[in-house]
Order: structure tokens, then C-alpha cells, then sequence
């Protein structure tokens, strides 16, 4: 479980809470679902290129992990969801394993590190898991999420499509829990 703290520049919060990050479960469906409808609608189509609120009900199973086939992280600021990061494992007809990542973070939270924090842990365990390549689909224009992947991965191979991107980048052998 990673904790950190608000950054101290926040003038309303004298002593800055602590933000736990941890595996998300039903539990926090209702959490969820206030995050979701928290979101200005420019982050509902950054993260899920539609507007999501209020969120289905099978969207809500999926965003806190319901079916068993998603690894849901949420990070958490006295009680309420501030971030959500998910990774959907799926075996290609290669026999290679593979994660879809997605990443979004409310708005006031945003640009203070909490999204890198969440996807660096959402990949860590996916690593951890024997995933061997990452995807993601980010809109042309997710500037803020463009400018992390290309940071973090430079070498990542990009296939454009339409108004969107896919980005796939390799991991390291499983164990290694770094990205190559």
C-alpha cells in the first residue's frame, strides 16, 4: 500500500491528509460512483472518450473489479476516491500476455503526481503478474497522458486510429517488475 501526502501548498489543509493507494472491491462501489460523477466532463472523455455519469451498473461492476478480470486500484483521501486505475489482462493469439491499463484522477487532483504514482503501481502488478506488454488508448488530445507514457516509455509504438491512439510498450520479463 503506497501513502503520500497532499502537497503542503494547499492553503485549506493545514496538515496535509495522507492519500493511500490500494486494490479497489465491492465495497467501494458507492465511493466509486461519487468519483465517477465528481469528473468535469473533458476527464469523463479523456479517461473513457464518453460521458459516464452517473455510471451504468455494469460499468461500476467493471471500475471496481466485480468479474475477477480486472486489477482496480483506487487512491483515497479520507475516505473518498481522488484516483482510479485499472489493468484488464488478456492472453493474445501470440500466447503473449497483455494488460489494458487505463489511468484518471479528479480534477482537482490532477498534475500533482498521483496519476503517475497510480500507474506506476497498476503496471508494477501487472508485471508482478507475468504481463509481458502493455496497451493503452489515449485520445490525440490527452496532452497530459501523452507526455507521461512518452516519458515513461519512450520506445512505446504508437498506432494511430482516428480521433485516438493505441500506445504498446514491452515490459521486462516477468519478476523483473520494471519497464524496459
Amino acid at each position: 500500500m503506497l501513502r503520500t501526502q497532499a502537497p503542503p501548498d494547499q492553503p485549506d489543509y493545514p496538515d496535509p491528509p495522507l492519500i493511500e493507494i490500494r486494490p479497489a472491491g465491492q465495497g467501494d462501489a458507492a465511493e466509486i460512483r461519487n468519483f465517477i460523477n465528481g469528473l468535469s466532463l473533458r476527464t469523463q472523455f479523456l479517461r473513457f472518450f464518453a460521458s459516464v455519469a452517473p455510471p451504468s451498473p455494469g460499468l461500476l461492476r467493471g471500475l471496481y473489479g466485480a468479474d475477477g478480470n480486472a486489477d482496480v486500484i483506487i487512491a483515497t483521501r479520507r475516505g473518498s476516491v481522488i484516483g482510479h486505475a485499472m489493468a484488464v489482462d488478456r492472453t493474445g493469439a501470440d500466447g503473449l500476455r497483455a494488460s489494458d491499463v487505463g489511468v484518471v484522477v479528479t480534477d482537482r487532483w490532477q498534475q500533482r503526481g498521483l496519476g503517475s504514482a497510480l500507474l506506476r503501481d497498476v503496471v508494477d502488478r501487472a508485471a508482478a503478474r507475468g504481463v509481458q506488454t502493455l496497451v493503452m488508448d489515449v485520445l490525440r488530445s490527452n496532452d497530459q497522458m501523452l507526455a507521461m507514457i512518452e516519458r515513461r516509455w519512450p520506445d512505446s509504438r504508437r498506432e494511430p486510429d482516428g480521433n485516438s491512439v493505441t500506445i504498446r510498450t514491452c515490459l521486462r520479463p516477468a519478476g523483473a517488475g520494471q519497464l524496459a
